[in-house]
C-alpha cells in the first residue's frame, strides 16, 4: 500500500494527489513544492442501500428485522474506511462530504453509545464549521 492509499478488506480509500499552486504577487499561479489531497475516492463493495430499500419494501416484521441487522452490518464496516477518508483529505469541501456521511451513519448507531457517540460529536461539530 502506497502512500495515500489504505485497503483493508475490499474496501480501499485512496487520496488523489494533486499539486498546490500559490498565488504570486503579479496575479499568476505558481507550483509549490508540497502535494496535498484534493479529493478522496472511498470504493466499498457495500449493498447497504440495496439493504435498506429492501428493508423499507418489506411488510413481514421478522423479515423485516433481519435485512435490517444486515444493512446495519453494512453500514458499520463503511465508517472505518471513511473515517480514513476524512484524515487523508485536506481539503475542507471533500472533509466536510465525508464527515456528513460519518455523522449521519453514527447517528444511527448513537444508542448503542461509546465509540458512535464520540465519533458522531466529532463529525458532527465539523460539520457545523
Amino acid at each position: 500500500v502506497g502512500a495515500g492509499k489504505y485497503t483493508t478488506g475490499d474496501i480501499t480509500v485512496s487520496a488523489v494527489p494533486t499539486e498546490t499552486k500559490t498565488i504570486t504577487a503579479n496575479g499568476t499561479y505558481s507550483p509549490s513544492n508540497g502535494k496535498y489531497f484534493s479529493s478522496v475516492k472511498v470504493a466499498v463493495p457495500s449493498n447497504a442501500v440495496a439493504l435498506q430499500e429492501k428493508a423499507s419494501n418489506e411488510m413481514d416484521d421478522a423479515k423485516y428485522m433481519a435485512i435490517m441487522g444486515e444493512f446495519e452490518t453494512a453500514l458499520k464496516s463503511c465508517i472505518g474506511p471513511f473515517e480514513k477518508a476524512f484524515e487523508l483529505s485536506n481539503d475542507d469541501v471533500v472533509k466536510a462530504s465525508v464527515a456528513e456521511y460519518l455523522k449521519n451513519a453514527c447517528y444511527r448507531f448513537i444508542s448503542e453509545g461509546g465509540e458512535y457517540s464520540a465519533k458522531y460529536d466529532k463529525y458532527s461539530a465539523f460539520v457545523a464549521q
